[in-house]
């Protein structure tokens, strides 16, 4: 989290957020969801398109199918 500046921990924290909420509704532990790493790539990466999340570390087509547009969205509201 460290190598995050203000604005990238902020959406590290939304991202975190979610990972939680969706963990809890599917009653698995949050790094099921997604790792802190992958979360910490799209902080840095920013992705607006599941193209563009594809190339997240950790994001393949499963986890892009199960989570991906939730969290897409998530950036999409918080860079706005």
């Amino acid at each position: 989290v460290d190598e995050l500046d203000e604005s990238q921990k902020g959406l590290y924290a939304l991202l975190k957020a979610k990972r939680r909420e969706i963990a809890q509704e599917q009653n698995v532990p949050p790094y099921i969801v997604f790792t802190d790493r992958t979360l910490l790539d799209m902080c840095v990466k920013a992705p607006q398109t599941k193209e563009e999340m594809l190339k997240v570390s950790g994001v393949g087509e499963n986890k892009f199918g199960k989570y991906g547009r939730q969290f897409l969205q998530c950036i999409a509201e918080f860079e706005h």
